[in-house]
């Protein structure tokens, strides 16, 4: 008994789902591409500013309060008990937890962007001025022109 084997006439096979695999194919690979360049050139959104209504507090009692966690702090620094990089982030601490209870925003946690975005110049200079401090490899500022800057935002919020 005699076999033959041959290779079979390529117009024999159904081309169309052949057809059909390969637009899948590409229709994948151009939704990906187009994914990909729709996340890379879109724009973040900016943040919106959170408007909160003022609780009411007595803000003499409160700027108190924070102008003596202030001094302690103050304390604390000149007998070197924190170093110049813990003074600098517990001072963002306190006036942001000050801006906290006076307005309710809560600041306490935003970046600085988010900061600048609620409207508040005056947080927004001292942030910006506690980030080197706080955040630099080798911490260098003046703790003390901060100190009194921080103290001049207390006492003169309204």
């Amino acid at each position: 008994m005699r076999t033959n084997v041959g290779v079979q006439n390529p117009t024999s096979y159904a081309i169309w789902p052949m057809i059909l695999m390969g637009v899948i194919i590409v229709g994948i690979i151009l939704g990906l591409i187009i994914n990909y360049l729709v996340k890379k050139f879109k724009k973040p959104k900016k943040p919106k500013p959170v408007v909160v209504k003022p609780p009411v507090v007595n803000v003499t009692s409160l700027k108190s309060k924070y102008i003596k966690m202030l001094d302690d702090l103050s304390n604390d620094f000149v007998q070197e008990k924190v170093t110049l990089r813990v003074g600098f982030q517990r001072m963002s601490s306190i006036i942001r937890n000050f801006v906290f209870e006076a307005t309710g925003i809560k600041v306490q946690n935003y970046t600085l962007d988010e900061i600048r975005s609620i409207g508040l110049p005056k947080l927004d200079e001292l942030v910006t001025e506690y980030y080197n401090p706080e955040f630099a490899k080798m911490s260098e500022g003046d703790f003390v022109e901060s100190m009194l800057k921080t103290k001049k935002v207390i006492e003169q919020w309204k």
